[in-house]
């Protein structure tokens, strides 16, 4: 595992920023327009086409290790918020990770494990479309003779 955390560092790096940014933005009262931009699921959709540019251009491995990375970044960010969910619940924060969930407390959990999976799986495959993409891209043309 230690390989893949390795691949994903960057992205570790970056989703902890975001998640430790917006957390205390949404405690000192900054507006929610402002605070709703810093979006980890959107940073999550953009960081597999950095991944997919990574897997054309360097040796990285096959799709497995796409999808091991990708799995070692989602699942860091969720975990990451649902860290600061528990904090905000406990503390009585009041930021919008705090806001109770409408089932019980199994289901929530079991809804972050799902949400685990589906991230994955699509980061995956936007991951192997830009590298598919890119590696088609770079290698020069031959010219038939």
């Amino acid at each position: 595992m230690g390989k893949y955390i390795g691949i994903a560092k960057p992205y570790l790096i970056t989703v902890t920023i975001f998640v430790l940014l917006r957390f205390p933005l949404e405690l000192a009262g900054v507006s929610p327009a402002v605070t709703s931009e810093i979006s980890l699921t959107r940073l999550i959709f953009i960081l597999p086409i950095f991944l997919g540019l990574r897997f054309a251009r360097q040796s990285l491995g096959g799709f497995k290790e796409m999808v091991l990375t990708n799995f070692v970044y989602c699942f860091w960010g969720v975990f990451l918020v649902m860290i600061a969910t528990a904090l905000d619940i406990i503390l009585g924060l009041g930021t919008h990770y705090g806001e109770p969930p409408e089932m019980s407390l199994a289901a929530h959990l079991l809804g972050h494990v799902v949400e685990i999976v589906v991230l994955t799986l699509l980061t995956s495959i936007i991951c192997l479309i830009t590298a598919k993409l890119n590696k088609g891209a770079a290698q020069p043309e031959t010219s038939a003779v």
